[in-house]
């Protein structure tokens, strides 16, 4: 259990300087501000398993530098990870941000065009569900603080940052909770190069292989990084792989009844 929020007790000057360690503009302070950006991490994280399978997942997270989670929607892979990523960030080990990968594709063939504004501007969509998962974690965990605005400081002080695949190419993640989501949409090449990238964190890959919305994945028929990854990389001792069956669904009974309806082949 973790103390009480203290985003209200930050000074203006301490405020300054973690604006100015996240921009990058005085090196000289950047670990100072980081002594400061521990005092946004006195939230509490109160997970609890709701079955065997999601209880197995939080604690592979715990244990494998790397972790591979896949199966059907509604069984709360994306709420176990966070939950996990969260506490994860807060404890006294290495990790120092959590950084959510995303690929840029949406869902169906109704696109929206040209998404206006900064890079971190256009990959705010792809992050809203995630930030929402966030806020409704640390809600139920009770803090003194809405989920909202702890993820709000958190995120305005770069310990939570997304990205997207086109910017990983010579980089080395080092000190993060990297979670790739919606990882059935990245082909085999784009995982590797994504695991490729790994120095001293933890990777987890969250997705659904029924749910892939990349074109060129459907149109081909190939598998997509994540089936290739499970295939390929199991049996090693630092790879953790979960997955999640219709019985581990846990959002609303009726999805299982609107699968085995939507699947079946008559």
């Amino acid at each position: 259990m973790g103390k009480k929020s203290n985003f209200s007790k930050l000074s203006k000057d301490e405020m300054l300087e973690v604006d100015e360690w996240r921009e990058g503009k005085n090196i000289v302070k950047m670990e100072n501000a980081y002594t400061i950006n521990r005092k946004l991490l006195n939230y509490k994280i109160d997970f609890k398993a709701k079955n065997k399978k999601q209880k197995e997942y939080y604690k592979l997270i715990k244990q494998k530098d790397i972790v591979f989670s896949s199966g059907e929607a509604g069984t709360g892979k994306s709420y176990c990870c966070l939950a996990a990523a969260l506490e994860l960030l807060r404890e006294d080990n290495q990790y120092k941000k959590i950084m959510i990968v995303t690929p840029t594709v949406e869902a169906g063939n109704m696109s929206i065009g040209f998404l206006k504004g900064t890079k971190e501007e256009k990959i705010q969509p792809y992050l809203d569900a995630d930030y929402y998962t966030m806020e409704k974690i640390l809600n139920e965990s009770k803090n003194d603080l809405p989920g909202k605005k702890i993820v709000e400081e958190l995120v305005k002080s770069g310990m939570i940052v997304g990205e997207c695949i086109s910017f990983m190419r010579g980089k080395t993640l080092d000190n993060m909770i990297v979670i790739i989501t919606e990882a059935e949409n990245f082909s085999k090449q784009e995982l590797f190069l994504l695991l490729s990238r790994i120095g001293n964190s933890k990777y987890i890959f969250n997705g659904d292989i029924k749910q892939i919305d990349r074109k060129d994945i459907i149109k081909t028929g190939a598998k997509s990084g994540l089936e290739y990854a499970e295939e390929r990389l199991k049996g090693m001792d630092e790879i953790g792989f979960c997955h999640f069956g219709k019985e581990d669904i846990v959002r609303n009974p009726i999805i299982t009844k609107i699968m085995d309806k939507w699947f079946d082949e008559q």
